[in-house]
């Protein structure tokens, strides 16, 4: 839609890339899963009521929301791009992005890199993601609170009328103390890890694991009824950097937060599946912590040796980098979505970009 006039700035950034994609369709079934991996990942699998409820957040949000806060410039939201998922500061009159990798070099030249700035929909996408985690977890409560209780005190044996707990009945059950032990080997290795290779203070492993385990059941109870996930990947990182100010540690917290999610549900899933396929529970555990050390020693080596042979910038390969938690680390949470932060305060009403600098808006495609 955008070549109707690809030089009319508005209407790319409604329909164009890096814009709003008003009116963009896609039949490309890979490039359709890809996207919206971090949701749907496959729209076949997702019930109907799940999907609407999902679009007319996505019409409401982005094509109502975002646009009408953008155009009535409030918090100064033009100074930037309509939708752009990086971090800008205020150099002498003109606003450029945040050279991740210098911060990363030295942390000391944070006091160059204030007040931050956000587009609107980073801005936009960033607050509904605090509210959606906010909400879910409300919503867990208040509707399944009674469930989840109930549920803690049955047992296999205890549902006569499903056939799947009749059968799996019959298999001896992976004792409690083998998860606990599991837990209790893993949590003292992790301690020892982040103490000795100066990573992050071991005590914030009480505050990541704990905030995951609060957010693992209603994450866990959508995707069962719904298949959409929600990632807590961006909380962690405004959590981490809330409590931490150093790139290093915060990385870490949210490895162990958004990781222990993943593995978390991915158990839950084989679980699930070794229920309805009938396989001993006892045996599934034992395979499952078999695989979890292999493919660990695995990861750990790879890692290592893409770290020391340096082949990101010697070799020419792609190594993908999240600056996010350095930003983080450096500037602070607060001075980027917290009470310090521009989007709350205004406080740049009167920062004017230079003509020479300004940022493409969109670009129609």
């Amino acid at each position: 839609m955008c070549m109707i006039d690809p030089n009319n700035i508005v209407l790319s950034q409604l329909t164009g890339y890096r814009g709003l994609g008003m009116g963009a369709l896609v039949f490309d079934w890979a490039t359709i899963t890809d996207s919206i991996t971090d949701s749907f990942s496959s729209p076949v699998l997702v019930p109907r009521f799940a999907q609407i409820n999902g679009l007319v957040g996505f019409v409401f949000f982005n094509w109502f929301l975002i646009p009408l806060l953008y155009y009535t410039n409030v918090s100064n939201f033009q100074r930037l791009p309509i939708s752009i998922t990086q971090y800008y500061y205020n150099k002498y009159g003109t606003i450029l992005d945040i050279p991740a990798e210098e911060v990363m070099r030295n942390s000391t030249t944070v006091k160059y890199y204030e007040p931050i700035f956000l587009s609107c929909g980073d801005a936009v996408g960033l607050y509904l993601v605090f509210g959606s985690l906010a909400a879910l977890l409300v919503h867990t409560i208040l509707y399944h609170g009674k469930d989840i209780l109930q549920q803690f005190h049955t047992s296999l044996k205890r549902r006569e009328n499903d056939i799947h707990c009749t059968l799996m009945a019959k298999y001896p059950e992976a004792p409690e103390w083998w998860y606990i032990l599991v837990f209790i080997v893993s949590f003292i290795i992790s301690a020892i890890v982040c103490h000795y290779g100066q990573l992050m203070p071991w005590y914030y492993l009480c505050v990541a694991i704990p905030f995951t385990i609060i957010c693992l059941l209603p994450i866990g109870i959508m995707h069962g009824t719904t298949a959409l996930s929600f990632n807590v990947y961006f909380v962690a990182q405004f959590f981490a950097g809330a409590i931490l100010n150093q790139a290093v540690p915060i990385f870490t917290f949210v490895l162990y937060s958004y990781q222990l999610q993943l593995v978390s549900l991915s158990l839950i899933s084989n679980l699930k599946f070794g229920h309805y396929m009938k396989i001993s529970p006892r045996s599934l555990f034992i395979v499952q912590l078999f695989v979890t050390v292999v493919s660990s020693l695995i990861q750990s080596g790879v890692n290592r040796v893409v770290v020391t042979s340096d082949i990101c910038s010697t070799q020419g390969w792609s190594c993908a980098v999240d600056y996010s938690p350095v930003i983080l680390g450096a500037v602070g949470a607060s001075k980027i979505i917290g009470p310090e932060s521009v989007t709350i305060t205004n406080s740049a009403q009167s920062i004017i970009m230079d003509s020479n600098d300004s940022k493409i808006d969109a670009v129609c495609i």
